[in-house]
């Protein structure tokens, strides 16, 4: 339906199924929906597991409490005050990673307690941030510091790996609290890249929805290739049997649609189950239009 105002795509919630659902379908889509969020989980634990490495790496390298010296970070991190707290998100950050080392009772933890005094070097801690504290740390990082990080992850602009990043923690906090994530509009949008910048994401231009999982899973595939370019996220291994549990009768009863520009979750795990392709072969010219509902054969040949 279009909006009145700005003529744009709106999605209205009604109060009831539509007439025809049965439990089955709604269990389905349950059953889809978590296969989905363990997809996304697999390639959101690589790229935190790295990002914790080039941070602890880069400003251990300089010094092992960088990360506690306000003058090794962004300005607008250590002084720029929050006008409703007075606290600069640099006191906030380290107040969480204060409070996670002193809550840990990890046998490194308590070995370094035991032998050492005072606070642990930056590849200690680092172990110890979850990803909401990487990301964080990472966006008040010195400008010169978000530029080596995001060569290292084959990106021209820091702000491409520090938006990336941001908008993968919030899929991940979806993921590990059992949020819904098939359809779902993200808070913190996936970065759309310059034309050419990336020429294995210049189809991400022409998707008008970047708040949407697909630029999110585009993204997580091309960082991925760059930490490990075996990866096998996204190839061919044989889709989970509950993926094949919709029909194209079902699609067609418009019980599981999508329109233009928007890559339902069934297309995109399907994509990635068939082929380390795919997001060459999922982009925007495989959406039928509007008038049409979706049909399986149309979305995975």
């Amino acid at each position: 339906m279009l909006h009145p105002v700005t003529g744009k795509e709106q999605i209205i919630v009604e109060d009831n199924f539509r007439t025809g659902t049965t439990f089955e379908q709604v269990t389905h889509l349950y059953v889809f929906d978590r296969q989905l969020r363990l997809l996304f989980l697999d390639a959101i634990e690589r790229v935190e597991v790295a990002l914790r490495v080039d941070i602890a790496h880069l400003l251990g390298s300089r010094d092992r409490f960088a990360h506690r010296d306000p003058l090794q970070l962004h300005d607008d991190f250590t002084k720029k005050r929050s006008p409703r707290t007075g606290r600069t998100h640099y006191e906030d950050w380290l107040q969480r990673s204060e409070a996670a080392f002193q809550r840990s009772t990890d046998e490194f933890i308590k070995h370094f307690k035991n032998k050492y005094t005072g606070r642990p070097p930056v590849w200690i801690e680092a172990e110890l941030w979850d990803f909401g504290l990487l990301s964080w740390l990472l966006s008040g990082l010195k400008v010169a510091d978000r530029q080596v990080l995001a060569h290292r992850h084959r990106l021209a602009r820091p702000h491409l790996l520090v938006a990336s990043i941001r908008n993968i923690n919030n899929v991940r906090n979806v993921c590990a609290h059992h949020g819904r994530l098939w359809n779902r509009s993200l808070g913190d949008l996936s970065p759309i890249p310059r034309p050419r910048e990336i020429p294995l994401l210049d189809h991400l231009l022409a998707y008008p929805n970047p708040q949407h999982i697909y630029s999110t899973a585009a993204f997580l595939q091309f960082l991925l290739r760059g930490i490990d370019p075996a990866t096998d996220w996204g190839a061919a291994e044989g889709s989970p049997s509950d993926l094949h549990s919709y029909s194209a009768h079902q699609h067609r009863a418009g019980r599981i649609s999508f329109r233009v520009g928007r890559a339902s979750a069934l297309e995109l795990a399907r994509a990635l189950m068939a082929s380390s392709g795919w997001l060459q072969q999922c982009t925007i010219r495989q959406v039928p239009p509007a008038s049409e509902l979706v049909d399986e054969a149309h979305c995975f040949r």
